[in-house]
């Protein structure tokens, strides 16, 4: 009977360990994609990204460079303006649920965390060329006023 138990237990820990394990490896896996996926959305990680799913050979890089470049740049800025007109929303329904919350509510409201629409974002300038017309229609394809 000694030597079942002490089976028994070698067992289990065996089981607790792998589930360990693969818990790690799964969690290290997991934050190496999210980490990649959050690479497209700087104007580097765009332009490795395509240039991974182009694999161009050396002298179609440097015709491919600076187009690469620009829509890497005009993918930034989609994102940006996007994370900005999200957050111009936000204000607007916090301002909009203002008067039906308590005080707590909206402090609440306040203190959702400010950096969570403008998380490693460079300030947006006001000389970009690409954008036309009213709410920004055909920003992305290189367009002038």
């Amino acid at each position: 009977m000694n030597q079942k138990i002490r089976n028994t237990i070698l067992l289990v820990i065996t089981l607790l360990i792998g589930f360990a394990i693969g818990f790690l490896v799964s969690g290290r896996m997991i934050k190496s994609k999210v980490e990649d996926m959050r690479s497209y959305y700087t104007t580097m990680g765009f332009h490795h990204h395509l240039l991974r799913v182009i694999d161009p050979s050396p002298e179609q890089l440097n015709e491919l460079e600076p187009i690469l470049k620009k829509y890497a740049e005009l993918n930034h800025d989609l994102l940006f303006d996007y994370k900005s007109d999200q957050h111009n929303l936000f204000l607007e329904l916090q301002d909009e649920l203002e008067p039906l919350l308590n005080a707590d509510q909206n402090e609440r409201i306040r203190q959702w965390p400010k950096n969570r629409f403008f998380k490693n974002q460079q300030s947006p300038t006001d000389d970009r060329r690409h954008r036309k017309g009213p709410r920004n229609q055909g920003r992305h394809r290189g367009n002038t006023n």
